[in-house]
C-alpha cells in the first residue's frame, strides 16, 4: 500500500475490501484482488478487514504468485489470520458475464428477503414479507445516486463489521447519498408485506444520477474463446477437452464449466451418436462374415450399439476397414447381416438387439468424421457431444460495427468503423445465376464509393473458356410461348439436328437449355423434339435465344459466416462485431459433362450440381473493425485439366475514382500515347482496348508488380486492391505471371490481377496455388497518395504508403491495434523508415520530387 499515516493505510485497505466485496460477485463466487507485496497483505489484515469467506484469492505482484486466504487456529481477525501460494485456477479468471449497465442493482441478486431496516435504520431479519437491498460496498465520502418505485423506503450507511452508523438513516430512498466517515457498507428497503411492489430501481455511483437502465448481464465475445481456451489448458481439470468452433462449443469438461457455460448457452445434443473417445474398441474386428474376433493388435471396431427391429442406422465417414453387422440380445451374429460397406442405410432385422461396425486394421490404422445416425435420413456430420449455443441475448453488442443479413436472396450489409460494404453472399440456389460470394456496393462514411458493382470477383480461364465465380457453361436461354413445361420437366431430352439439349430451367415463356456437347448448336425458329424424361412429352418450337451460361458450375458449395470467431447459424439477423466478420466460402468445379449429366440422370428439384470434380476453391472473405476487406484464397487441382490462367482479384471501375495508379511499373506507349500508370493516369487511359501489363512493362522489383489502386484526383478517397508478398503472388509472383501480372480491360474497364498467367499449361493431380489478397478504401493521410493498412487474422499484418512528387519528413497515423508491434520492411521505393517499433504515428523520410515511392512494412505479429 503506499499510504503511511494510519488513515490512509485505512482508506487503502477499505478500497480493497471494496473491491473484494464487488468480485465476490463473479464467477464461482470468487474473487481476485491485487496486492503489490506481502507486507501490504499483513497491513490489509492487521486493520481488522472482515474476509467475507474462506479460500478467498488474490495476487502479490512482487512474488508473481496467486494465495488464499485461509481459516487459521486463532481468530483475532475473525479467523483470517495466514494466508498460502497456490496455483490459480485459470478459468475462474475468464469471466463469462458481466454488467454492462450503469445500473448496479440487479433486481434478481441483490434482495434480502424476510429482512428490512427498521425507522433508525437498524437490519430486522426474520419479517416474512418485507425485503431490502443486500448491503453495496462503498467509501467514505463516495456519492450514491438512487431512484425507482419503491414498496417501502428507508436508506441507511453501516461500517466495516454493518453495524449501523449513527445518524446515517434517511427515510426516504430517493437522491443523492454522501458516504459518511467510517462507512464500509449501505443498504436500502425496498418492500414491505402490505406493499410488495417495486419497479425500474436505479443505482448507480458519481456525481449525476443517471436515468434508469435495467441491469444487463452480457457475454464478452472476446472472453469466450479464451475461457474456452484457459478450460482446455487447464490441468486442475481432469479429463478437461473444448473445441471452440464459432457459435458452436462442443465440451466435455468438468462440472464447474458446464456449470458456467449453461449461464450463457442453450444446449441440444449432438446428432452424432459415435464418440471418438469411448466408442472404439481396440484389438477387435468383424471377420467377412460379421464374427466378432478379439485379441487382434492393430485392429479396431465399433462398440456395440443398442437398436430396434426396423430401425435404420445412417453411417458415414473415413475408415481405415469396413464391415457392418447386426446382432441378437445376446450380442451374437444375426444371419446375412453382415455387409462389406460400412457407409449408407442400415436397416436392422428381426431380432436385432445391437449393431457394430469395423474402423480400422493393421494396415490402415487412419479414421475420421465418423458420422452415425437414426432415422430416414443421413445427416451432415458433426462432432458427438452436447452442442451449447451462446443465447444472442447475452452477447455483448457494438453498436457502431455488425453484419446484417435479411434472409436468402437478398443484400447483405456488413458496416465497419469506416466502410460500409453491401454485399451478395446469402444467394438463391438456380441455374440462372451464379451464388457465389460478390462486392456489390461500398461506402466510404456515408459517401457511396463503388456503386452496384454485381460482377466483381475474379473467373480462371480453363479448359479454354471463363469459369469460377460469376461465370459458367454456356448454354441457351430460348424464347417459347406457351411452351406448356413445368418445373417438373426440368432434366427432360429434346433433339434437334440429331444433337440432344436438357432442360435446365423453366420460366413462363422461355426455357434454359444445354447442349449434349459443347459443338451443339441450337438453330433459332426451329423446333426441338421430344427424347425423354418430364412429364410433358410436347414439342418444343423455339423462336429466338440467348448464349447464356447455365449455373452452377461447381458441386459440395458451402458458405459459413462467422462474426468475431463465433459461426452464424441464422440468416436473418443483425450481429455486431468487435474484431472481424469472415464469409468462409468452398466448392468443387465440375466437368460441363457432369452438369449436363446431372440435369438428365440425377435432378431431383434441388440445384446441387454433382459429378466429376477437377478444382477445389476456397476462399475467406476477412472483414476487419475498419470494414475492410483482405482475402485467402487456395485452388487445388483434382484432375488434369488445361490451364490458361487464374485471375484471383478484379474490380470494376467507378466514375468515383477517375484515376489509377500501379506501382513498379515503367512508361510505355498505349494506343500511339505515353502513359505511366506508376505516375498516376486517367481511369479513362485504356480508351476502348485493352492495356496488359506485361514483363516489358514492369521495373526489376524482386516481387513482380502486385498492387492496383483507383484514385480520386482531389486525394479525398481511394480504392486499393492487391496481393500481399506471401505464398505464390510472393518471391515467386515474376514466375507465376510469366505473360502478364495485370490488365486494364478496354471493353468494361475492370481491373483484373493475375495470380497465374504464365501461359497454357496442363495442371497436375494435387497442384495448388494460393495467396492473400485484399480490397480496402482509404482517405489519404498528410499528402499520401495512398496510406492504409491490411489485416490478416492469425499472421502478420501489413501497411502501405505511396507518395508522388514529394521531399520532406512525414508522419502517418498508425491503427491504434498496431501500436507496440515490431515492423520488418518488405520493399521501399524513394520513402525510408528507421523506426522498428509502431508508436502512435510512424515518421517515414520521402524523396521522390518529380518521381515516386512507396514502403510496405509487415506488423508483427
Amino acid at each position: 500500500m503506499a499510504g503511511n499515516t494510519p488513515y490512509e493505510l485505512r482508506i487503502e485497505a477499505q478500497q480493497k475490501r471494496n473491491e473484494l466485496e464487488k468480485n465476490l460477485e463473479a464467477n464461482y463466487g470468487q474473487s481476485k484482488i491485487v496486492f503489490e507485496t506481502l507486507d501490504e497483505v499483513d497491513a490489509f489484515i492487521a486493520l481488522g478487514v472482515d474476509i467475507p469467506k474462506d479460500n478467498v484469492k488474490f495476487e502479490v505482484k512482487s512474488e508473481q504468485k496467486y494465495y488464499r486466504f485461509k481459516n487459521g487456529s486463532t481468530t483475532p481477525y475473525l479467523g483470517y489470520v495466514f494466508y498460502e501460494p497456490f496455483e490459480i485456477t485459470r478459468t475462474s479468471e475468464v469471466p463469462l458475464l458481466e454488467n454492462t449497465s450503469s445500473n448496479i442493482f440487479n433486481k434478481n441478486e441483490d434482495i434480502e428477503i424476510n429482512s428490512y431496516l427498521n425507522t433508525t435504520g437498524v437490519i430486522i431479519n426474520g419479517t416474512a414479507n418485507w425485503g431490502r437491498s443486500k448491503f453495496f460496498p462503498c467509501l467514505e465520502g463516495e456519492k450514491i445516486n438512487i431512484q425507482g418505485n419503491f414498496g417501502y423506503e428507508g436508506f441507511a450507511f453501516y461500517d466495516e463489521n454493518k453495524a449501523l452508523i449513527d445518524g446515517s438513516y434517511q427515510p426516504d430512498n430517493h437522491g443523492q447519498k454522501t458516504a459518511p466517515n467510517g462507512a464500509f457498507f449501505y443498504a436500502f428497503n425496498i418492500y414491505r408485506s402490505s406493499n410488495q411492489t417495486f419497479s425500474n430501481i436505479m443505482l448507480n455511483k458519481g456525481n449525476v444520477a443517471l436515468p434508469f437502465e435495467p441491469f444487463s448481464l452480457k457475454v464478452k465475445k472476446e472472453n469466450i474463446e479464451q475461457f474456452a481456451e484457459l478450460a482446455s489448458d487447464n490441468e486442475e481439470i481432469e479429463n478437461s477437452e473444448k473445441v471452440f468452433k464459432g457459435k458452436t462449443i462442443f465440451n466435455k469438461v468438468d462440472s464447474k464449466i458446464i456449470e458456467e457455460f449453461s449461464k450463457i448457452t442453450n444446449s441440444t445434443p449432438s446428432n452424432n451418436l459415435f464418440n471418438l473417445d469411448t466408442d472404439v474398441v481396440d484389438e477387435s474386428y468383424l471377420n467377412n462374415s460379421g464374427v466378432i474376433i478379439n485379441g487382434t493388435a492393430n485392429w479396431g471396431r465399433s462398440k456395440f450399439f443398442p437398436c430396434l427391429e426396423g430401425e435404420k442406422i445412417n453411417i458415414q465417414g473415413n475408415f481405415g476397414y469396413e464391415g457392418f453387422a447386426f446382432y441378437d440380445e445376446n450380442k451374437a451374429l444375426i444371419d446375412g447381416s453382415y455387409q462389406p460397406d460400412n457407409h449408407g442405410q442400415k436397416t436392422a432385422p428381426n431380432g436385432a438387439f445391437f449393431y457394430a461396425f469395423n474402423i480400422y486394421q493393421s494396415s490402415n490404422q487412419s479414421y475420421n468424421n465418423i458420422m452415425v445416425n437414426k432415422g430416414d435420413n443421413a445427416l451432415s456430420y458433426e462432432d458427438f457431444g452436447d452442442k451449447l449455443e451462446i443465447k444472442k441475448e447475452l452477447l455483448l453488442e457494438n453498436s457502431n460495427t455488425y453484419l446484417e443479413l435479411d434472409g436468402i436472396g437478398n443484400d447483405v450489409i456488413l458496416k465497419g468503423l469506416t466502410t460500409t460494404r453491401v454485399l451478395e453472399a446469402l444467394t438463391e440456389n438456380n441455374a440462372s445465376s451464379s451464388r457465389v460470394f460478390n462486392f456489390k456496393t461500398d461506402k466510404l462514411g456515408n459517401e457511396i464509393v463503388r456503386n452496384n458493382t454485381t460482377d466483381d470477383v475474379a473467373p480462371a480461364h480453363l479448359l479454354s473458356t471463363t469459369l469460377l465465380a460469376n461465370h459458367s457453361y454456356y448454354g441457351y436461354l430460348a424464347d417459347v410461348i406457351g411452351h406448356n413445361k413445368t418445373d417438373a420437366d426440368i432434366g427432360a431430352i429434346y433433339s434437334n439436328g440429331g444433337n440432344n439439349f436438357v432442360i435446365t430451367q423453366v420460366n413462363d415463356n422461355s426455357l434454359w437449355l444445354m447442349a449434349e456437347n459443347l459443338g451443339n448448336i441450337l438453330p433459332e425458329n426451329s423446333t426441338l423434339n421430344y427424347v425423354s424424361g418430364g412429364v410433358s412429352n410436347s414439342n418444343i418450337a423455339i423462336t429466338t435465344h440467348d448464349y447464356r451460361q447455365i449455373y452452377q458450375c461447381f458441386s459440395d458449395y458451402n458458405l459459413d459466416v462467422i462474426v468475431d470467431n463465433i459461426k452464424i447459424n441464422e440468416n436473418i439477423g443483425k450481429f455486431n462485431y468487435n474484431k472481424n466478420v469472415i464469409f468462409q466460402e468452398s466448392y468443387n468445379l465440375v466437368s460441363r459433362n457432369s452438369v449436363y449429366n446431372f440435369y438428365r440422370d440425377v435432378y431431383n428439384g434441388v440445384n446441387e450440381i454433382v459429378g466429376d470434380e477437377l478444382l477445389f476453391n476456397s476462399f475467406s472473405y476477412i472483414f476487419d473493425i475498419d470494414g475492410n476487406c483482405t482475402i485467402a484464397g487456395n485452388y487445388t487441382f483434382n484432375d488434369i485439366i488445361s490451364v490458361q490462367d487464374i485471375m484471383s482479384l478484379q474490380a470494376i471501375r467507378v466514375n468515383e475514382l477517375d484515376q489509377y495508379y500501379v506501382p513498379k511499373t515503367i512508361g510505355f506507349t498505349h494506343n500511339g500515347t505515353p502513359i505511366n500508370l506508376s505516375m498516376i493516369e486517367s481511369s479513362t487511359v485504356a480508351n476502348g482496348s485493352d492495356i496488359n501489363l506485361i514483363p516489358s512493362r514492369l521495373d526489376a522489383s524482386a516481387i513482380a508488380s502486385d498492387r492496383y489502386l483507383q484514385l480520386a484526383s482531389d486525394k479525398s478517397k481511394g480504392f486499393a486492391m492487391g496481393f500481399l508478398p506471401v505464398g505464390d503472388a510472393g518471391l515467386n509472383r515474376a514466375v507465376n505471371t510469366t505473360d502478364k501480372v495485370f490488365q486494364i480491360r478496354g471493353s468494361s474497364n475492370k481491373m483484373y490481377a493475375y495470380l497465374i498467367e504464365k501461359g497454357n499449361f496442363n495442371s497436375n493431380v494435387g497442384q495448388s496455388f494460393s495467396f492473400v489478397g485484399y480490397r480496402n478504401l482509404f482517405v489519404p493521410e498528410n499528402g499520401a497518395t495512398a496510406n492504409y493498412p491490411v489485416r490478416v487474422p492469425n499472421g502478420n499484418d501489413y501497411y502501405f504508403i505511396d507518395y508522388h512528387n514529394t521531399q520532406d519528413l512525414k508522419q502517418i497515423t498508425m491503427p491504434s491495434d498496431f501500436v507496440g508491434r515490431e515492423i520488418e520492411i518488405v520493399e521501399q521505393r524513394n520513402i525510408t523508415c528507421n523506426s522498428t517499433i509502431i508508436s502512435s504515428k510512424l515518421t517515414v523520410n520521402v524523396d521522390c520530387l518529380s518521381d515516386y515511392g512507396y514502403l510496405v512494412i509487415k506488423v508483427k505479429k
